[in-house]
């Protein structure tokens, strides 16, 4: 029991080299000893930064949003994306798209906030800085899992696993 703990609190601790190193024996080994060979994919939590060791943490994404600077988040998101890539990951996921309708929920930090403009701005503008310009990834980029895009944020008495009680009117209208 205690070496299984040693060894998961060993792969928690991973440096960037080493972990590159891991995923690409882990793809050579799928590749070569699998019938299909068809290789793993990698993803990674990337909020606001590559959320593990040595990985850069950025402003929480409600901070981020309240610079209105589409520039500066899609340069964040763009060196996320650098960062997971070069660990051997292909995929962030990130950005929530919801809106923050209710600040009681304990969730607001990872949004963008409660404007529909600032949110689906913003959220373009990290969807570009992980993904690119071109209509395919590069090995710089990664592909954006887009999340929590509609009645998410605003759960009855601010919890987050209660009812979302909204209209159609608010879905159709603002979320």
């Amino acid at each position: 029991m205690a070496s299984f703990a040693a060894e998961r609190e060993s792969r928690r601790q991973r440096r960037p080299r080493e972990m590159a190193e891991l995923t690409n024996a882990i793809q050579r080994w799928v590749k070569e000893n699998t019938r299909l060979g068809i290789p793993v994919f990698f993803h990674e939590e990337c909020l606001h930064g590559h959320a593990a060791p040595k990985g850069t943490s950025f402003p929480a994404a409600i901070g981020l949003a309240s610079t209105w600077d589409e520039a500066l988040i899609h340069d964040v998101f763009t060196s996320i994306a650098s960062e997971v890539r070069a660990r051997g990951a292909q995929e962030c996921l990130a950005p929530v798209l919801d809106l923050a309708r209710d600040p009681r929920w304990g969730r607001t930090e990872e949004t963008y906030g409660e404007d529909p403009y600032l949110v689906t701005h913003i959220g373009l503008a990290a969807i570009h800085g992980f993904q690119g310009e071109e209509p395919w990834i590069d090995k710089s980029h990664v592909m954006a899992t887009a999340k929590h895009f509609a009645v998410h944020g605003q759960p009855e008495g601010g919890t987050n696993v209660s009812t979302g009680n909204y209209s159609e009117r608010v879905i159709r209208n603002i979320s």
